[in-house]
C-alpha cells in the first residue's frame, strides 16, 4: 500500500507522488472506439505485479484512486487489464471532461509529451460533443499547450 505519510500528508505530497506515478507509470490517449462509434479519452493507470503480490497491489491502487478522489479527481474502479509472462497487469482510468479536467488543473504532468496529449484530449471534447454547459463550467476556455 501507498505509505501512511504520503496518504495523510498535504495535498502538495499527494500532488507529487500522483504525478510522478502517471509520468512514469501511465499513458494518455485518445482513440475511436470502433464498436460503438465513439471516442475514448482517458489517462490510464496500471503496473504488473506477481500474483503472489495481488492484493498489496490492488490496495496500493486503491490508495492512488482513493487520494485522487481527495483532490477532487474520479477515476474507474481497479480491474485487470491484462496478463503478463511474470503476473497480472492490474489498473484504473481517469475519464469524462470533469476528471480530466481537474486532473490537469490540480496534478498536471511532468511529461511534456503526455500533459500535451491530455490537452488534445480535453480540447477534443471541445470539438466533439455538442453542449458541456451541463457541466457548469464557470469559465469554459479552451486549454493552452
Amino acid at each position: 500500500s501507498v505509505p501512511e505519510w504520503i496518504k495523510t500528508g498535504a495535498d502538495e505530497i499527494k500532488v507529487a507522488f500522483i504525478r510522478a506515478l502517471i509520468d512514469d507509470e501511465g499513458s494518455v490517449s485518445s482513440k475511436l472506439n470502433r464498436i460503438s462509434k465513439g471516442v475514448s479519452r482517458e489517462i490510464k493507470f496500471g503496473m504488473s505485479k506477481n500474483k503472489k503480490f495481488l492484493e498489496s497491489h490492488i490496495k496500493f491502487l486503491e490508495d492512488v484512486r482513493i487520494m485522487l478522489l481527495d483532490l477532487g479527481v474520479g477515476s474507474s474502479s481497479v480491474h485487470r487489464l491484462g496478463v503478463t509472462k511474470n503476473g497480472i497487469f492490474m489498473g484504473f482510468s481517469i475519464s469524462r471532461f470533469e476528471n480530466l479536467s481537474r486532473f490537469l488543473e490540480v496534478v498536471s504532468l511532468t511529461s511534456r509529451e503526455k500533459r500535451r496529449r491530455l490537452i488534445r484530449c480535453l480540447n477534443e471534447f471541445k470539438v466533439f460533443e455538442n453542449d458541456l454547459t451541463e457541466l457548469k463550467l464557470e469559465n469554459p476556455y479552451i486549454f493552452k499547450v
